[in-house]
């Protein structure tokens, strides 16, 4: 429930200091994430078939937010992209909560014999 509300409050800052498309394109990757740490911490199987999809899928998002710290290193103009000192801010939140998500996805999954609404019901009570 702490880690739903996280990715939830992180989502929602990252919105105020980035475009919302960009917010959005990057929580998604809270797939990504699950897949990630699901091989780290429960040795779950990972084929270059999924790794060559989890870096299609990074860098699709990367290509559909557009980060101006990344455009500025291709050669756009720092007017065009926005201010650079303070969006980075925003994609890291926005990073953060997609972390926070796939870490759920994966407490949900390994948590199979819990009841469902005690798992649903643990990021309602955590959000009040």
């Amino acid at each position: 429930g702490i880690l739903g509300t996280l990715a939830i409050f992180t989502f929602i800052e990252s919105q105020k200091i980035i475009n919302m498309v960009d917010s959005v394109a990057i929580k998604p990757l809270s797939i990504i994430t699950s897949t990630i740490i699901g091989y780290v911490i429960l040795a779950d199987p990972l084929s270059k078939y999924h790794f060559i999809a989890v870096l299609f899928a990074v860098i699709g998002a990367l290509m559909i937010g557009q980060p101006p710290f990344i455009m500025q290193i291709f050669g756009y103009k720092e007017e065009c992209v926005g201010n650079i000192q303070t969006q980075w801010i925003g994609y890291l939140l926005a990073f953060i909560s997609s972390f926070c998500m796939g870490f759920v996805f994966l407490c949900i999954r390994t948590a199979s014999k819990a009841p469902a609404f005690l798992l649903i019901s643990s990021q309602t009570l955590c959000n009040i």
